[in-house]
């Protein structure tokens, strides 16, 4: 199995959870909390795929009364519907914190001459922040492909500086909250 494969799986499959714990929850006698398996042969994707959704339990064992569904066509509908759902989580709760921790890193970082540039915050769907339920960012802290800021990166002041950066931008994004 390829590495892309199985991390395009991995995703399918906490999503699933994340927006659909039912999916897995087992409500067949035969194996208790386990979800089951069931294999089928044949030509027809649709009837296939019929045969093997009465074989574990029919469509009640996924979808409860006033679940949401969506229904499409193909995959390639379903990945866009999942990424749109994903890039729409908590993407304001994490702005504000990207922009808080980004705001006190310069400032910080900036302490340790020359001062440090503000290349902005960016956004995007980084599989490591999929599903999370609270505000999520990555920090950039140096390019290590730049051998001054890989230099300063292997000194304990200047680490000392981003660690206190990005705890200042926490700590003032939750005192936006009025929380701190």
């Amino acid at each position: 199995m390829k590495r892309r494969d199985f991390m395009k799986g991995a995703a399918a499959a906490g999503l699933a959870l994340r927006f659909s714990p039912r999916v897995f929850s087992g409500q067949a006698a035969s194996l208790g909390p386990l979800p089951q398996l069931a294999m089928v042969e044949g030509e027809s994707p649709a009837a296939i795929t019929r045969e093997a959704v009465a074989l574990i339990g029919g469509m009640k064992a996924f979808v409860g009364k006033g679940d949401k569904v969506v229904i499409t066509k193909n995959i390639g509908e379903m990945k866009t519907i999942l990424e749109k759902i994903v890039q729409n989580s908590k993407i304001k709760e994490s702005r504000s914190l990207a922009e808080a921790v980004q705001r006190n890193l310069v400032r910080t970082l900036s302490q340790d001459p020359p001062a440090c540039p503000n290349l902005g915050v960016k956004g995007g769907p980084f599989w490591v922040l999929i599903g999370g339920e609270m505000p999520s960012i990555l920090v950039e802290i140096s390019h290590l492909s730049n051998s001054k800021e890989e230099a300063k990166l292997k000194t304990k002041k200047y680490r000392d500086l981003a660690a206190q950066g990005i705890y200042g931008g926490i700590m003032e994004y939750i005192r936006s909250l009025g929380k701190g």
